[in-house]
């Protein structure tokens, strides 16, 4: 390729010595003397003066008498190729602005530059455009299907019009062309939409379109460590750790101490800061990004939900995925054939064994399709590192979604299945990384498993001439970027009201003891004490303890970014529920007692009975709430929460003996105070 001479620019040209150049990888400037060429690296776009092949160059930018231009050639410039927004139609471009916006559309034959990648879009057909092909003789057909097949999809004229169907790309990368103003039929039969995936071809008018690989080139995330030392207990568990992973890497990393690895893994997810050094993610050094996802050590999920359900809630939580309905659906199933559990997706969590757990773990992640997924090492049970065929399917789904992972293991037997291994020994330093073939530097008669193992002897696992301290990881610091008081509420609304409907009939017959004991007080007592009592039992029958039981399966809603105002909401209005019914029979019973509660004016006896039983009810369970955020374990949130039901009794009485007024205006505060302590407990607890 014989780029164009350069010729200096004259007194009366504009001069501009350099070019902005703006693509994935930032902003740069090239300067005026040399040609600059552009070509395309696995999918990725590539500038440089220096091409490693010219002929597979599609095109290079070059500066002459002051005006910078990008000529195309030799090989062929692709579609989708897109310079300031607007297509290469010409050999000859220039960009009088000195700025070039190099991107690759997912639309290739559109021009407008308004519209990002993977939304809708309209076929390119005009009504001036369709109105002149009628005048030049031409058939006014617009065909969207494999070319040579006749069509697939026949639209006839004269039913071209403008915004007559539209194409939508997906999530996977397939094409979606959907019905809008017209008609569109396959084999003769009108349809709504049809899909077409990459590789098959298109015809618009009289052009063949090919449609396009789905791009993921910005989804993968590169990591990078600098000069990275911890110290903790007392012990340097990374010692100037400097590392780097491309980004689309399947990486495998390797401790006899499974505190380096998980430490270094920890590190990447924003979980640990470094005492020195820099990590950066994607070239950023912020902790947080939403395209990073983490499968926790250990990771208990809900017994009475399912595989596709908790996948489901999974998708749910972590908001958008670029399909909906029938999409979403698409998407878990994918997700479930990619961990081999097609054939689980009825079973329910604790029917599982670990090492279907361990895949659930991981699909619940994949579901947010990540740009970089890290797997931490999980207990001695299972560990995904000894798994062949998990590994096999970690490399796959990298591939398939042009991921980044990242996974902590002990096994030396399928290391041959990652991209990149890294090594660390006992005292935190850096041993190998690279490939997993390549043999260890200076010891050619040894075979990387054999030196990997070498580490683990303790000889030389000392600090200033001491043995080293067992190692002690540092607390984990969630990174979590909520949307709101109530982020995710929705879907935890909905999974709260399935777990408390798989909870039995058992859990029904408790609900009639409330009742029972209603019926005994208005036999018994006139007094409105006693059945304050029924109440506040009742409400801590209908709470469960859910807040200390479930802590861990909390955490997994945490993690995804369900706020702990969320969390505590979504019980607290499906158990509020289960407190009305319940408290609606009560007032029936009360109303034809003689038990003197105030009556609220406008109220029936029986209504007015039932409301300030429910309040009273729902401020308990709020309270059991309030005590088990508060404690670590569930025997602790028991006892605190039966202290905290005494008060409630002597409390609730005296309010209900002081008139209506005093009751609804004292349970109302006293319940919204205990709702934000428990809020902030809980959120306490998650974050330690």
């Amino acid at each position: 390729m014989r780029p164009r001479r350069v010729l200096p620019s004259s007194a009366g040209s504009p001069a501009v010595s350099s070019l902005l150049l703006i693509s994935d990888d930032g902003e740069r400037r090239l300067p005026e003397q040399d040609p600059h060429y552009l070509w395309l690296d696995a999918g990725e776009l590539r500038v440089s003066s220096n091409p490693p092949d010219r002929a597979a160059c599609v095109g290079y930018f070059v500066s002459e008498l002051g005006t910078w231009w990008f000529h195309t050639g030799p090989s062929d410039c692709p579609r989708e190729l897109r310079i300031n927004g607007r297509s290469v139609t010409q050999p000859d471009t220039t960009l009088e602005s000195g700025r070039a916006e190099v991107r690759l559309s997912a639309e290739p034959y559109s021009d407008n530059d308004s519209r990002p990648t993977g939304t809708s879009f309209t076929t390119p057909l005009s009504a001036r455009e369709s109105s002149e092909a009628g005048e030049a003789g031409v058939v006014r057909q617009l065909v969207i299907g494999p070319a040579g097949t006749g069509a697939d999809i026949v639209i006839d004229d004269p039913s071209v019009r403008p915004d007559h169907a539209r194409v939508e790309v997906d999530a996977r990368g397939d094409w979606w062309v959907i019905a809008s103003s017209g008609d569109v039929s396959i084999d003769g039969e009108l349809v709504t939409s049809a899909r077409r995936e990459p590789g098959s071809r298109f015809t618009v008018g009289r052009r063949v379109i090919t449609v396009p690989s789905p791009r993921r080139t910005r989804r993968a995330l590169s990591v990078e460590l600098e000069a990275v030392h911890v110290r903790a207990g007392g012990r340097r568990l990374l010692d100037n750790v400097s590392l780097t992973v491309p980004a689309g890497d399947f990486v495998a990393v390797v401790s006899p101490d499974d505190a380096g690895a998980q430490l270094l893994l920890g590190l990447v997810a924003g979980g640990y800061r470094p005492d020195g050094g820099r990590v950066r993610i994607a070239g950023s050094s912020r902790r947080s990004d939403p395209r990073l996802r983490r499968v926790p050590a250990t990771d208990d999920l809900h017994g009475t939900i399912t595989v596709r359900e908790a996948l489901t809630f999974a998708a749910a939580r972590h908001g958008p995925t670029g399909r909906e309905g029938a999409g979403t659906a698409a998407l878990i199933s994918e997700t479930m054939s990619w961990m081999g559990l097609d054939h689980r997706e009825s079973a329910w969590n604790r029917t599982l064994s670990d090492a279907e757990r361990r895949r659930l773990s991981i699909g619940l992640e994949l579901v947010a399709r990540p740009g970089l997924l890290v797997i931490m090492q999980a207990g001695a049970t299972y560990e995904v590192g000894r798994d062949r065929d998990l590994m096999s399917r970690l490399r796959t789904v990298g591939r398939d979604t042009h991921c980044t992972i990242m996974v902590a293991t002990r096994s030396l037997g399928n290391l041959d299945l990652a991209d990149t291994v890294v090594v660390l020994d006992r005292a935190g330093r850096l041993r190998f990384a690279g490939p997993p073939g390549r043999p260890p530097d200076n010891q050619p008669g040894t075979t990387r498993a054999e030196w990997i193992a070498g580490l683990e002897e303790p000889t030389g696992d000392t600090e200033r001439g001491r043995a080293l301290p067992p190692a002690h990881l540092p607390a984990w610091e969630p990174v979590i970027e909520p949307e709101g008081a109530f982020a995710g509420i929705g879907t935890m609304l909905r999974q709260e009201l399935l777990l408390v409907r798989r909870r039995g009939n058992g859990s029904a017959a408790l609900l009639l003891l409330p009742l029972l004991g209603t019926a005994v007080v208005a036999l018994l007592a006139e007094d409105p004490l006693p059945l304050t009592g029924v109440a506040v039992a009742a409400g801590l029958m209908v709470n469960r303890f859910d807040l200390v039981t479930e802590r861990a399966e909390l955490a997994r809603a945490y993690q995804d970014g369900v706020t702990p105002g969320a969390l505590v909401a979504a019980k607290l209005v499906v158990q509020g529920g289960l407190c009305a019914a319940l408290a609606g029979v009560m007032g029936g019973i009360v109303g034809l007692s003689g038990i003197a509660l105030p009556a609220v004016p406008g109220l029936a006896g029986w209504l007015s009975a039932g409301v300030l039983l429910t309040m009273t009810m729902v401020l308990a369970a709020a309270a059991a709430m309030l005590g088990c955020a508060s404690a670590p374990t569930p025997g602790q949130g028991m006892a605190i929460t039966a202290v905290l039901a005494v008060v409630l009794v002597m409390l609730t009485g005296t309010m209900l003996s002081a008139g209506w007024v005093v009751p609804l205006l004292g349970l109302s505060v006293l319940g919204a105070g205990v709702v934000r302590g428990a809020v902030a407990l809980l959120q306490r607890r998650l974050g330690g």
